[in-house]
């Protein structure tokens, strides 16, 4: 099924001080995980690859639209936790989705579900000059396993994203997002780049805010 959508503006293991890379294990099962529902100030505090800290604080939820804000004051707007930013707004530039198609759907996750994602974006920079884009993903649930990052140890499922240069098979970005269902929220990402950079966040401590 198709839907279009409106826009809206708006590994690791900490052991002995050092950052192992989260190990799978085997025989690790979870039921199907529901959409999660966030709340106004809910807080999770990630470590990054270089040591720094890096923060998503949730300002707003409404009509399905989640509202974070970065500890650098960038801001952006989601539907889905995997799936492309609708919105955002930084010092350098802000954008939005003009349209979005998604095919298939990866709630309630649970191994195997697969969606596709085309959207259309109009970015401007701060001279007010315009610039239209366009992105391809697609995304899957694979298996669950148990891994362990600095906040604790938790049961996930591995959800992978690929990026596609419009019309062609040519990934050009990969997202790996560890989703803990216990938690409602991933724990560990991944952002792999065509020219060989990699980009992680691991949770270092979250707060969720009271209902």
């Amino acid at each position: 099924m198709v839907r279009n959508l409106f826009p809206f503006l708006f590994s690791a293991l900490l052991l002995f001080g050092g950052c192992a890379a989260p190990v799978p294990e085997k025989g690790v099962t979870l039921a199907p995980a529901a959409r999660p529902a966030y709340r106004v100030g809910d807080r999770f505090v990630y470590r990054t690859e270089k040591g720094e800290e890096a923060v998503r604080e949730v300002e707003a939820v409404a009509d399905g639209v989640v509202r974070w804000r970065t500890e650098k004051g960038f801001r952006f707007a989601k539907r889905d936790p995997f799936l492309p930013m609708i919105a955002f707004e930084g010092a350098r530039s802000r954008g939005r989705a003009v349209a979005v198609a998604v095919e298939g759907d990866l709630w309630p996750l649970a191994p195997g579900r697969r969606s596709r994602i085309r959207l259309d974006y109009v970015k401007t920079d701060r001279q007010g000059r315009e610039r239209r884009y366009r992105e391809w993903w697609r995304c899957r649930v694979n298996r669950p396993r148990e891994i362990a990052v600095p906040a604790g140890r938790f049961a996930v499922f591995k959800v992978l994203c690929k990026r596609y240069e419009p019309g062609t098979e040519t990934v050009t970005r990969t997202h790996i997002w560890y989703w803990a269902p216990a938690l409602g929220h991933w724990v560990r990402r991944v952002k792999k780049y065509a020219d060989g950079r990699r980009r992680e966040l691991e949770l270092l401590r979250y707060r969720r805010a009271s209902g």
